[in-house]
């Protein structure tokens, strides 16, 4: 390198252009990560309501630092090289790839790498009340109307004061 640089001193100070290029690499720098492969997905659905705690398990997943559902990012735990955990993010019905993303690049597309999202069903509509088993409010108002009759027919009887009793 002293040489290089009393080269181009020299080259400067007669008035000679000199370019010099050097390229080197460390030599501690450490291979590209492989790609990962994602070889299971499970449970395969899920609601489109998101949540769903899936199972991602194949080869070169532990530099991994994003997974998608589609286009949507997914919350995600490194479990170990061959497996990931994984919270499905809320989305429209329908299937999408899961693609993993590690310091090694993304993951192929693939029919094992394949999620559905299952449009969740409105809930039951309950059964309407068998006669007899509940009172509705004018059943209810209509009862106490009556007690109040009986009441007042029972103090008109009795000549007054039956009311003062209750």
């Amino acid at each position: 390198m002293f040489r290089s640089l009393r080269a181009a001193a020299l080259a400067l100070a007669v008035g000679a252009s000199l370019t010099v290029v050097a390229a080197t690499a460390p030599a501690d720098a450490a291979p590209k990560p492989p790609k990962p492969v994602v070889s299971k997905v499970s449970p395969k659905s899920g609601p489109t309501t998101g949540g769903t705690k899936v199972t991602i398990k194949g080869k070169h997943l532990s530099t991994t630092t994003k997974v998608f559902f589609g286009s949507k990012k997914a919350k995600f735990k490194v479990v170990s090289d061959k497996k990931l955990t994984v919270k499905a993010p809320k989305q429209g019905a329908g299937t999408v790839g899961v693609v993993v993303q590690t310091k090694g690049g993304k993951s192929a597309k693939s029919g094992k790498a394949k999620f559905t999202y299952l449009a969740t069903p409105p809930p039951p509509t309950p059964p309407p009340t068998p006669p007899g088993s509940a009172m509705d409010v004018e059943e209810i108002a209509d009862t106490v109307i009556e007690k109040l009759r009986r009441e007042m027919l029972i103090e008109r009887e009795l000549g007054g004061g039956a009311m003062d009793l209750i």
